[in-house]
């Protein structure tokens, strides 16, 4: 048995032979592609839903999934047919073969294991002293972040910056890293959107004698 992690969920890849398949079906591109984090249901996320899904593909002689069905419930009727709407349109296989070689139909079955995305705490850094020189020095620093359709953060990165003399501020990605949630996801039109949100932080530090 092989475990793939992809993200907020992991495939285990696990064939059942089938009446005079000699060899069963593979996967012809990676089971990490299948699914990303960004892929978790913005209901299931809102209810913190988790768990497993055993599913069962009938792959067809050409190597495309004919059809999905849930073996084993997480629980989750969300997950269960996030699972099977997403295998259906990804997962892509090397038909299994019959003793001949000709290829044949076949059963490819294993299971995907959602799990709530965590945010990882991040450890403060250390800051050294600053010698200070002048009153009422005023900086600004930013950082943008990278939101899903399910309000989940993919990526952080710095902004533009302009100090005068003082010392930075911290970034707001340790704040926000990447797999934590930023917030409900976001609506256009009655349609999930993907979001750059620009986080700015302004900064006046007076000497006080």
């Amino acid at each position: 048995m092989r475990t793939l992690m992809i993200f907020a969920a992991m495939v285990v890849a696990q064939s059942t032979a089938v009446i005079a398949q000699s060899t069963e079906p593979e996967p012809a591109t990676s089971p990490g592609t299948w699914m990303s984090i960004s892929d978790y249901p913005a209901d299931a996320l809102a209810k913190h839903q988790e768990g497993s899904v055993g599913f069962a593909l009938q792959v067809d002689p050409s190597g495309q999934v004919q059809s999905c069905s849930v073996t084993s419930t997480s629980g989750s009727p969300v997950l269960d047919n996030a699972t099977c709407a997403l295998l259906k349109s990804r997962a892509r296989f090397k038909p299994a073969q019959d003793a001949a070689g000709h290829a044949v139909a076949g059963t490819f079955a294993s299971h995907v294991q959602w799990v709530y995305p965590q945010a990882a705490p991040a450890a403060s850094p250390a800051l050294a002293p600053v010698e200070l020189h002048g009153f009422d020095r005023i900086g600004y620093g930013a950082s943008v972040l990278s939101v899903d359709e399910n309000g989940m953060v993919t990526k952080c990165e710095h902004g533009d910056s302009g100090y005068a003399n003082i010392p930075s501020p911290p970034d707001f990605c340790w704040m926000f890293p990447v797999g934590s949630r930023y917030g409900p996801p976001a609506l256009y039109k009655g349609k999930p959107m993907k979001r750059r949100i620009t986080m700015r932080l302004d900064i006046k530090d007076q000497n006080i004698p």
